[in-house]
């Protein structure tokens, strides 16, 4: 503190107040100041400290680098083995679709095979439809030539019936005229 400033304090606080300032001051310094004796040696232990905080800080940065190759190690681990089982899973279902194709395949055979029996039936079919129209044809002929047979038949009962009627009436008139002959000569 320069003089000046010094006497200021003097005249505003007295000799006593400095006094009394001065010991406060000292109380103050000797509770919570040290002593350049302790002051180097807290400087040697802040030192060591600071050392070991760079040694520790150096440490962790090497720590961080390891940790980071072997993240880095294990990702690539995992990224491979992930590759490997999607591939194999992969495989797995080109298997699987193959194998589908193939029975599809095999179903689309069974189908045209299907086809193919189906055109067999319809062509059996036709056939037999064929007959029976044939057979339906010579039925009508036959029920035609019945027809004829029975117009036929027909015709003849129907003349037997007039010449019956016809041979029965004259009969009757024969008998009737008899039977007046009689009445008249008799």
């Amino acid at each position: 503190m320069d003089a000046a400033r010094f006497t200021r304090l003097v005249e505003k606080l007295g000799t006593d107040g400095i006094s009394d300032l001065d010991q406060w001051l000292s109380d103050a310094l000797q509770d919570r100041g040290v002593t350049r004796d302790e002051y180097r040696e807290i400087l040697t232990r802040l030192d060591i400290l600071e050392k070991r905080m760079d040694d520790l800080t150096d440490e962790v940065k090497d720590l961080r680098a390891e940790m980071n190759q072997r993240f880095d190690n294990m990702s690539a681990q995992f990224n491979a083995r992930l590759d490997s089982r999607f591939d194999n899973m992969q495989a797995h279902i080109n298997e699987r679709i193959a194998h589908i194709d193939g029975r599809f395949t095999h179903m689309e055979e069974r189908f045209v095979h299907i086809d193919e029996r189906f055109t067999h039936v319809d062509e059996r079919f036709d056939q037999m439809f064929d007959q029976m129209i044939t057979q339906f044809d010579r039925l009508n002929t036959r029920i035609d030539q019945l027809y004829q047979h029975s117009d036929r038949m027909y015709e003849r009962m129907m003349s037997m019936v007039k010449w019956m009627v016809g041979a029965i009436g004259t009969v009757g008139t024969l008998i009737a005229v008899l039977i007046t002959i009689f009445k008249f000569m008799g």
